[in-house]
């Protein structure tokens, strides 16, 4: 027996604990987590707090984004029920008796009536935006349609009729235009709107967090407010709105979120041309063919597009989808109609131009940041190296240094560098950031996905082919970890990405409770715990070898991480590739942020003077670094070539550099031998 909705006077009477209880009860709808309804009972939320509550203010409570989004949007749905009741009731009673097919049947063979020919004839299908004021929450819809001969464009959410529920500022799973901080992304969405035009039919598919949200919001305030579109009838729907959209509920909930039917709405596209933009396209996705214009099911909506892409309409569609490649015909990424290679786009498309981003992080800053004309300068470039544009995480980063440095009064580069480069920094974007690969999550799931994000890693980037792509290939691209490069290659989606798989990946999560004096003496900590663990072991049985024998350096850097995480103690953290990350030309293999350490590796003596350039501060690599770092090391790692059986030791050190530390090793890694400029040289051997 279906349980009966409260009304809002009752929710208005709830205490905290009640009002969880009821939105227990909502668990399929909502999927709240306990951490969610923790913070409601926290925060003491009771039922009149509840019908006031915004999505700004749950995520500035610390609930994630697609939680907040939900609950906001349930609260809204709350407080419409009376008025939703009370306008049910009224039509019911007008209505009676009456077949509204005749009503529709009468209005399209509507008489010459005077006033409403004068208008078509003189006026077109225009309205402006105070008439559509006139007919917010209209519930009359008839009597609108007979006036203008199509239902026209609402003053509400999308379009339509539902409540707007917009907040002040802009989140990661969407933005208010209207903020003044927001980048209206005129790099992509004028050519955008352009080829849309001009193709009918358009689909952008990328990962979760990737900005498809903000796009589509962006999109329809540029076509609204733009003069050449003012006679153009503008519609954006998200298909996770009221509950939901799918394939069998398509019908009946497109009518009930626009008002009227899919069939009767593209029949109106002949009075009036129009756009519609739809956000979550996936949700309508089906392996079903499509048949015979189903009206209670997305077969009618597919038939359209179906239709779009043989002959001219009013109609122009553009869907915004999951998943991140390119096309719209692979298993797995499939529209139920094919859609030719050049009307779909991806994650790539809708990245930031370093022009847009330049002019974002410069709003951004100069709204919410006190950071100085050079820093903003500064900080556009890191973000523009660790992102590559990507709208999700350039959102976050800006995001995070807002709320960490709120309460400075003056800011810098310098403040924010040590910020980004914080254990706190990446402890965010493993909670906050859908698109960080969860390396415990992927362990669940056999190696393949590992792998794969391993030799990733390793060779930055591995062959891909859309015609035979393996189950892990498509996992991994779909929910954003990896993205395709020129159409036959996987790469990590942004640097960002590819650090923070590599600190999870090589990194100890327990960690000693005290924290190497100095960097010299953390190097040597480093190789004596990897002479008395099971590095040996593993250096000696990797595959990290080369064609000529050696240890390639990337399997020095995994262990050296490994072992550098756990030897730094609790409160200090590891940051690996720095450079690649914080703007600067070179990539230096680790920093220690909390005591500004910089540290190099290389092999055998190679190119040390080519290295020791690079920290030169005037115009090395590493000038960047070197301008915060305390203390610097060049780790010169010697080991013996597995395939010269004539020799037992690693090559001897001719001469010491300053700010170099020579580490020879055995045969079987179970001795090192560690040098230093003016330092007593120290001998490590396994104690097994």
């Amino acid at each position: 027996m279906k349980t009966k909705e409260p009304t809002v006077d009752e929710i208005k009477k709830y205490k905290t604990k009640e009002l969880i209880d009821f939105l227990r009860q909502k668990e399929d709808d909502l999927e709240l987590e306990e951490e969610d309804l923790e913070i409601v009972r926290r925060q003491r939320v009771n039922g009149r707090d509840f019908l006031k509550i915004t999505e700004e203010k749950l995520e500035k409570w610390g609930m994630s984004g697609g939680p907040a989004a939900r609950l906001a949007d349930f609260s809204e749905e709350c407080k419409e029920r009376k008025l939703r009741s009370f306008f049910s009731h009224k039509i019911q009673k007008d209505l009676s008796g009456v077949c509204i097919n005749d009503i529709l049947r009468r209005i399209r063979n509507i008489g010459p009536v005077n006033d409403i020919l004068h208008r078509i004839r003189n006026m077109g299908p225009v309205i402006d935006s105070n008439e559509a004021m006139r007919y917010k929450g209209s519930t009359d819809i008839f009597r609108v349609i007979a006036k203008f001969g199509y239902l026209p464009r609402q003053a509400d959410l999308g379009g339509m009729s539902l409540p707007s529920n917009l907040v002040i500022r802009s989140s990661n799973e969407g933005v208010n235009p209207n903020d003044p901080a927001v980048s209206l992304r005129f790099d992509i969405i004028n050519p955008l709107v352009r080829e849309l035009m001009n193709k009918k039919v358009i689909l952008v598919q990328a990962p979760p967090f990737a900005g498809k949200t903000a796009i589509t919001q962006i999109l329809e305030h540029s076509l609204v407010n733009a003069p050449e579109y003012s006679h153009y009838r503008v519609i954006r729907i998200s298909l996770i709105w009221r509950g939901g959209i799918n394939w069998d509920n398509f019908g009946e909930m497109w009518e009930q979120i626009v008002g009227v039917t899919w069939k009767e709405w593209v029949r109106q596209c002949d009075k009036i041309p129009s756009i519609l933009i739809i956000d979550e396209a996936q949700l309508i996705y089906s392996d079903k063919e499509i048949t015979d214009n189903d009206e209670k099911t997305a077969d009618q909506f597919w038939m359209t597009i179906k239709g779009l892409l043989q002959e001219v309409s009013g109609i122009n569609i553009i869907m915004f989808a999951a998943y991140g490649y390119r096309s719209s015909n692979h298993t797995g990424f499939s529209t139920p109609v094919k859609l030719p290679k050049e009307y779909c786009k991806s994650l790539i498309d809708i990245n930031f131009s370093p022009s847009e981003l330049r002019t974002y992080v410069h709003k951004f800053c100069n709204s919410y940041l006190k950071l100085d004309q050079q820093s903003i300068l500064e900080l556009y470039k890191y973000i523009q190296v660790a992102t590559e544009g990507h709208a999700g995480l350039v959102s976050h980063i800006l995001k995070y240094l807002e709320v960490v440095m709120n309460n400075q009064k003056a800011l810098n580069w310098v403040e924010a560098f040590k910020c980004l480069n914080s254990k706190d920094f990446d402890s965010s974007i493993y909670t906050n950031v859908r698109a960080v690969p969860n390396v415990q999550s992927l362990k669940k799931n056999g190696d393949g996905k590992l792998k794969l994000c391993e030799d990733t890693y390793i060779n930055g980037k591995v062959p891909f082919s859309i015609n035979n792509m393996d189950p892990d290939a498509s996992y991994l691209v779909k929910t954003g970890v990896l993205a395709v490069m020129d159409d036959k290659y996987l790469t990590f989606a942004a640097p960002l990405l590819r650090r923070s798989f590599f600190q999870q990946y090589y990194g100890i999560e327990d960690s000693v409770d005290i924290a190497p004096a100095d960097l010299y003496h953390f190097i040597v900590k480093v190789f004596t715990a990897m002479c008395n663990e099971n590095s040996g072991k593993i250096l000696r049985e990797t595959l990290g070898f080369g064609y000529d024998g050696r240890i390639l350096e990337q399997t020095w850097q995994k262990e050296f991480y490994r072992i550098g995480t756990w030897v730094l103690g609790k409160n200090k953290f590891l940051s690996c590739e720095v450079g690649s990350v914080f703007g600067c030309a070179g990539r230096i293999d680790f920093y220690v942020n909390e005591l500004d350490w910089a540290i190099e590796l290389l092999r055998d003596g190679e190119d040390m003077q080519r290295h020791e350039d690079k920290f030169e501060p005037i115009a090395g690599k590493y000038k960047e670094i070197v301008k915060y770092a305390k203390s610097t090391a060049i780790i010169d790692i010697r080991s013996v070539n597995f395939t010269d059986n004539t020799r037992s030791e690693a090559k001897n050190v001719q001469k010491m550099r300053k700010d170099f530390i020579y580490v020879s090793c055995s045969k079987d890694f179970d001795a090192f031998k560690i040098e230093s400029f003016g330092k007593e040289t120290v001998f490590i051997r396994s104690q097994d």
